[in-house]
């Protein structure tokens, strides 16, 4: 093969890889959930959305921001509650998301570098300030009883943090006292259930008593019920008794003057008895000088 024709292959070689360059770098694509900053030898002049772009081959670039959602934690952050006990936090994760709007995407860019420098220097020291300022506002006593409380105070402090960073969620996923402490508020708070179990059975003798009171007071009314009704029912049974004698004594009287009266208004009905009740019969013996027991004859 002659130098010439040797020179030209090398010459087509040099010009397909430039083409090659020339339509590979004249485009690029940015994923879904992504933004990309667009630079031009080094300078930022733009940002581009989701989707295909044009570019110029080896003069422009670009850097992708995601804005999906992240996780940072925190372990083993220390803490004083408001009575100086040290309260030692294991574990504090943080949720967060770059802003969408291009004023924040290139503000995470140009001051940050990226989402993950951005959320570190934005948070990272807030999350110790913030805990200190929130374990000061609760007791030890208190920051056990009241974790939910103490969580939402630290995430609601949290989410305040202003910048291209948004942050969705903080929080305070364990925290421990001295064993010492613990071990005098678990005896503490064991002394306190038993108290509450003393008193609710002392609560429930008394519901007991009242009820046995309540009941016994009922039988006793219904039993005095029961014996007013059978005096009542006696003296009702006296009470008719009496009114029927009294009744049958009164038509008696009635009939004894009735029978009176007639025999006084007609003597011949005295002669009329005596012969009714005579039998026939003289008496077998008589008194000297006595008259002979006989009614008169009627005429």
């Amino acid at each position: 093969m002659s130098p010439a024709k040797i020179f030209s292959g090398i010459i087509a070689g040099i010009a397909l890889f430039v083409a090659l360059g020339v339509v590979g770098g004249s485009f690029y694509t940015v994923d879904e959930g992504e933004k990309a900053i667009v630079l031009r030898n080094g300078a930022v002049t733009g940002v581009a959305d989701a989707g295909f772009h044009w570019k110029a081959p080896w003069v422009d670039d670009t850097k992708e921001v995601s804005l999906r959602d992240g996780m940072i934690t925190f372990d083993e952050i220390k803490a004083y509650t408001r009575d100086g006990q040290t309260a030692t936090v294991h574990r504090v994760s943080i949720g967060y998301r770059a802003k969408p709007a291009n004023e924040s995407v290139l503000e995470i860019y140009t001051r940050y570098g990226t989402v993950e420098q951005a959320v570190s220097q934005m948070v990272t020291r807030r999350v110790g300030e913030t805990l200190e300022t929130v374990f000061g506002q609760f007791t030890a006593d208190t920051a056990i009883q009241k974790r939910a409380e103490l969580g939402a105070e630290f995430t609601k402090r949290i989410r305040n943090i202003d910048g291209p960073v948004e942050i969705l969620s903080a929080q305070i996923e364990n925290f421990s006292l001295p064993d010492s402490y613990e071990d005098n508020i678990e005896a503490k708070m064991t002394q306190e259930v038993e108290v509450k179990k003393l008193e609710q059975k002392a609560l429930q003798a008394k519901i007991n008593a009242e009820i046995a009171v309540t009941n016994a007071q009922a039988q006793a009314d219904s039993q005095l019920a029961v014996a007013e009704a059978n005096a009542a029912g006696k003296l009702a049974d006296s009470k008719a008794v009496a009114e029927g004698n009294r009744l049958i004594g009164e038509a008696d009287a009635a009939a004894i003057k009735a029978k009176s009266d007639a025999l006084s208004a007609n003597p011949n009905l005295i002669e009329y008895q005596k012969a009714l009740q005579w039998k026939g019969e003289l008496p077998t013996t008589m008194t000297p000088n006595s008259a002979i027991p006989f009614f008169n004859a009627i005429k």
